[in-house]
C-alpha cells in the first residue's frame, strides 16, 4: 500500500500537468489581493486630497481563509486536474499492470484516494499561503477590533473543516470518475453538482426564512434542515467567525464525513467488480 501510494505520488509530481497548476496557482494568488486592492487605489488615485487607508479595506488573513473554498477558481479545477493525472492509470492500463503485480482492487483505490486527496491539500495549502504572503503586501494582517487569538483559532477550525470538505470532494470526483468511462463526463457531472448543491442551499435557506414562529424568530424546518445538511453551501456561509457557533461544527463536519464514507464505499464496490480492460 505505501509502496503504491509513493509511486502515485511521485508520477504526478513528475507529470507536466502539475506545472500548469502550479502556474495557475501563483497567478491566482497574486491576483486575488491585487484586485482586492485595486478599487482604493484607484479611488486615491481620483481623489488625492481625501484618500482612504487601502491597508485597512481587507485583511489578510481574511483572504488567508477565503482562498481554501472550493467555490474558488483553484478549488473548481484542483480536483479537475487531479482526476485528469489519476485517470491516465485507467486510461493508459496501468490499474491492470497494478492487478498483475498482486496489488488487489481496494488497496489500488485508497491509493489513488489518498494520492488525490495529499495533492489536492498541498495544492490548497500552497494557494492560501501564497496569497496571504501577496496579500501581506497590500492589507494589514487582520481587520480592526478582532480579537486575534479567537480569530486565529477560528481558522484551525476552519481548517479542519476544510480538510473534511476536500476529502468529500476528492471521494466524490474518484467515485465519479471510476464509474464512467471518460474525463469529460466526470467533469461536466462535478461542476454541475457543485454548482446545483450550491444553488439547492441557496434555495433552501431562502425558503426556510418565511418560517416564523411566534416570537419573530426563524424557526427550524425541513428547509434549514436540507441547507445545514448541504456542505457545499453551508461551509462556504459559516466560515467567518461572526457567523460561526459550536454547533456549526457538527453541521459541518458529520454530513461531509457521511457523503465522504458513501463515496468510497460505493467507489471500492465499483471498482472490485469492474471490468479493467
Amino acid at each position: 500500500m505505501l509502496n503504491l501510494l509513493k509511486n502515485d505520488l511521485l508520477r504526478i509530481i513528475k507529470d507536466k500537468t502539475i506545472i500548469v497548476i502550479i502556474a495557475i496557482t501563483v497567478s491566482l494568488a497574486f491576483a486575488r489581493p491585487l484586485i482586492s486592492a485595486l478599487p482604493g487605489f484607484i479611488y486615491n488615485q481620483l481623489n488625492p486630497e481625501n484618500k482612504i487607508n487601502v491597508r485597512e479595506q481587507a485583511a489578510a488573513f481574511d483572504l488567508f481563509l477565503e482562498s481554501f473554498s472550493i467555490n474558488g477558481a483553484v478549488g473548481i479545477l484542483a480536483p479537475i486536474f487531479l482526476i485528469i493525472l489519476i485517470a491516465k492509470d485507467i486510461n493508459f492500463g496501468t490499474i491492470r499492470n497494478k492487478i498483475i503485480l498482486g496489488y488487489s482492487r481496494t488497496k489500488i483505490y485508497l491509493s489513488y484516494l489518498l494520492t488525490a486527496f495529499i495533492s489536492m491539500v498541498v495544492i490548497m495549502f500552497g494557494y492560501a499561503i501564497l496569497t496571504l504572503l501577496f496579500s501581506l503586501a497590500f492589507f494589514n494582517p487582520f481587520a480592526n477590533n478582532i480579537d486575534v487569538g479567537q480569530y486565529i483559532g477560528f481558522i484551525f477550525l476552519m481548517l479542519f473543516v476544510y480538510l473534511i470538505l476536500y476529502a468529500f470532494i476528492i471521494s466524490f470526483v474518484l467515485f465519479t470518475r471510476i464509474s464512467l468511462k471518460g474525463n469529460a463526463s466526470t467533469i461536466a457531472i462535478y461542476i454541475v453538482v457543485i454548482l446545483s448543491l450550491e444553488l439547492l442551499g441557496v434555495t433552501c435557506f431562502a425558503i426556510s426564512e418565511f418560517f416564523i414562529d411566534i416570537n419573530g424568530n426563524v424557526s427550524f424546518n425541513i428547509f434549514t434542515f436540507l441547507s445545514n445538511i448541504n456542505p457545499i453551501y453551508y461551509i462556504g456561509e459559516t466560515s467567518s467567525l461572526d457567523k460561526f457557533y459550536l454547533s456549526d461544527l457538527l453541521w459541518m463536519t458529520i454530513p461531509t464525513l457521511f457523503y465522504a464514507s458513501l463515496n468510497i464505499f460505493f467507489g471500492l464496490l465499483i471498482i472490485n467488480k469492474k471490468d479493467i480492460k
